[in-house]
């Protein structure tokens, strides 16, 4: 009862916005908004109202689907103790479109928008301190992105003749292009099933 009552309040006070709304589990209510900007308002409302009392942020998160018009999809999940159910709100959000901070209302988002940020790119006004939290000073792009390459751009060795940490551009040695697994101490240049000396099957193929 205390799920669909929170689902009428939600879907009530935010008719123009909320484009989805259900119950996924007995004590999960989900729904989705359309505009960036009512997440704050929609939050402190859930927080504040009496019989919902959503006053635990327990996770944010990113969803990439970099084919999509509106690229990303931002996931809040947020908890009651007092009547023990769960909401998640999601939305979806342009590349390059910027959304609320909700660090006033929830101090627990401070992190995770730093989180989202580092790894998303995804930018959260009103934030106040968003500094990369995971990356180092200096990394260029956003690694959790699909489109951003599993070997990055840059690559950090230790220099002993000027016995620093220089960052350089990223190169891979062809010699550890094949690998084997059942025998990793076993390194050549050309793997078996390429040889014609050792595999006698390529020798009668290129007779």
């Amino acid at each position: 009862m205390k799920e669909l009552n929170a689902l009428y309040f939600v879907a009530h006070t935010f008719p123009r916005h909320i484009y989805f709304g259900g119950l996924r589990q007995p004590n999960l209510l989900e729904f989705a908004i359309q505009q960036s900007n009512l997440i704050k308002v929609l939050l402190q409302a859930c927080k504040t109202v009496s019989f919902l009392t959503l006053h635990a942020l327990l996770d944010l998160w990113t969803v990439d689907r970099p084919h999509n018009k509106q690229r990303f999809q931002l996931n809040y999940l947020v908890n009651s103790y007092v009547t023990v159910f769960r909401a998640r709100i999601f939305l979806k959000l342009f590349e390059y479109k910027s959304i609320p901070s909700i660090e006033s209302i929830f101090k627990g988002a401070n992190w995770l928008e730093r989180e989202n940020w580092d790894m998303f790119g995804v930018f959260f006004y009103d934030h106040p301190d968003l500094r990369p939290i995971l990356s180092d000073y200096g990394f260029g792009g956003f690694p959790m992105r699909k489109d951003f390459p599993p070997t990055g751009f840059s690559q950090v060795r230790f220099d002993d003749a000027a016995g620093l940490i220089v960052h350089e551009p990223l190169t891979l040695q062809q010699i550890f292009r094949y690998f084997y697994f059942s025998a990793p101490w076993l390194v050549s240049s050309t793997p078996k099933y390429l040889d014609v000396e050792r595999n006698p099957r390529r020798q009668t193929q290129n007779k």
